[in-house]
């Protein structure tokens, strides 16, 4: 039935109904609503509105604790997810075809000078290497960036960190 995440056989095809129908059901996920049927799976229109009455009643109050600043975490953390995998798979793609012409011997990569460079980007304190310090850096300076005049941080790191489990 639709009040399940996947059909009674196990199928799945729910998930290719739509991106605005999927993202809604990642929002009731969010929430921990687990157990509210998805609202890719609803009926009818007032099945729909049943599904949102319920959530907003229960999702409300953790909303309201979380504020502006949470639900700001959140969104922020989804968006850098998400762009963190489109740059990846550029990233990704961009290294294999520089390999596929370098094994052709099409072009020669001087792959010591770009790992120089690298470290010369990123090193955030300066040491000559990229090690865990430098991600902390970066991760502090990020977060200093991005909640920079919001009412609560707090409330913002909690969202970020809701939002990285989706």
């Amino acid at each position: 039935g639709w009040w399940s995440r996947r059909g009674d056989d196990g199928d799945d095809s729910h998930n290719k109904r739509g991106p605005v129908l999927h993202l809604l059901s990642a929002l009731f996920a969010l929430f921990g609503l687990f157990a509210f049927p998805s609202p890719a799976r609803a009926d009818s229109k007032e099945d729909l509105e049943q599904m949102f009455d319920k959530a907003i009643d229960v999702a409300g109050p953790y909303v309201q604790e979380l504020g502006v600043s949470g639900v700001a975490g959140g969104v922020c953390a989804i968006v850098l997810k998400k762009a963190s995998m489109v740059a990846a798979t550029g990233l990704g793609l961009t290294f294999i075809a520089l390999q596929i012409l370098a094994a052709q011997g099409v072009i020669t990569i001087n792959w010591l000078n770009i790992q120089k460079r690298i470290i010369k980007a990123f090193d955030a304190d300066d040491n000559g290497k990229l090690d865990t310090d430098d991600a902390k850096i970066m991760y502090r300076k990020m977060f200093t960036y991005l909640s920079q005049g919001l009412p609560s941080v707090g409330g913002f790191y909690a969202g970020f960190l809701i939002g990285l489990k989706f």
